[in-house]
């Protein structure tokens, strides 16, 4: 697991730009079929994702964004259990860009000399306040491609391929794996991905992992429909026996990524502690996204593939 991390992490560090998804796409079909796996990549409107095997007739399907964010000067904080925390951390964030927009207009409005009383006129502070929001947000949020993505999402995708590269050739066909385009750009690669394949979207588990990487709690964010599938008791056998494991019902606990996408999707992400016993995702979005624990990787690909072999 380490030398594929290893070697993807230090050969495509930044997959972000259509020439960087390109490179790492064929590498993964061509490493794919060094393995003996059928993979290829794609065209979902316009969202180049990466499959390997066959999802039409897989009993469930593993997936992972490989695209990685932008650097901002705050980490993308994660908090699957409190929603209203995280909340108040998102407002925390912008509420400075709507503050500086707002001064922007009202300087605007006292400084340049116009009849504001005129409809044409009185549209500038909003033109004003609109362009520099945009511009702090683009400059803190968009203007850097970061170039430190052990956790998000470089422990994903290995821990994908490595699960695909490990199953026996007699249990292959049970499982399938697909690796997202556009996760960072709202879900898109996986939001064309199920509409596209409707019975995939409908009936098929999905088991996303996003930011696996650092910290000891591994948590499982389940869909309480896929509770009630004959494949859920395996699931919950094979990952019940990784350590410090949390099972939390999509109706209590949030993880913003691809699972969303279908109706069977489940996430999977690993987190820290707090002493007061929030559960959380830091560092990733940042030049900080530097640690990953090899063993949560292995962990999961053993829980992986006891799972598939016993379904």
């Amino acid at each position: 697991m380490k030398a594929l991390f290893d070697e993807i992490n230090g050969n495509f560090p930044v997959r972000n730009t259509k020439e960087q998804k390109a490179a790492f796409s064929a590498w993964v079909v061509k490493d794919a079929e060094k393995s003996g796996l059928n993979a290829s990549v794609t065209d979902d409107n316009g969202h180049k994702n990466i499959v390997i095997g066959d999802p039409e007739r897989a009993k469930v399907i593993f997936t992972a964004h490989y695209d990685t964010p932008w650097q901002s000067p705050w980490p993308n904080l994660m908090l699957p259990k409190n929603r209203g925390l995280f909340l108040l951390y998102q407002i925390g964030i912008v509420l400075p860009f709507l503050l500086l927009s707002f001064l922007a207009a009202f300087l605007v409005m006292k400084i340049v000399p116009l009849d504001y009383a005129k409809t044409t006129n009185r549209l500038l502070p909003l033109y004003a306040y609109l362009f520099t929001y945009y511009v702090l947000f683009y400059f803190f949020m968009r203007g850097r491609k970061n170039k430190k993505n052990f956790n998000d999402n470089t422990s994903g995708v290995a821990t994908v391929l490595q699960i695909a590269k490990t199953l026996k050739a007699e249990t292959r066909g049970k499982a399938a794996f697909i690796l997202f385009d556009n996760e960072e750009r709202g879900k898109k690669g996986s939001k064309a991905f199920s509409k596209a394949h409707r019975n995939i979207n409908e009936n098929t588990p999905i088991v996303n992992f996003d930011c696996v990487g650092l910290g000891d709690q591994i948590v499982v964010i389940e869909k309480e429909d896929f509770k009630a599938r004959e494949e859920y008791k395996a699931f919950r056998s094979s990952f019940g026996a990784v350590k410090n494991v949390h099972f939390l019902s999509s109706k209590k606990a949030h993880a913003n990524s691809d699972q969303t996408s279908f109706k069977l999707g489940n996430a999977v992400m690993a987190c820290r502690k707090s002493k007061s016993g929030i559960l959380y995702v830091n560092r990733i979005h940042t030049s900080r996204d530097t640690v990953v624990d090899i063993q949560n990787l292995c962990a999961l690909k053993e829980a992986s593939v006891s799972f598939i072999e016993a379904i």
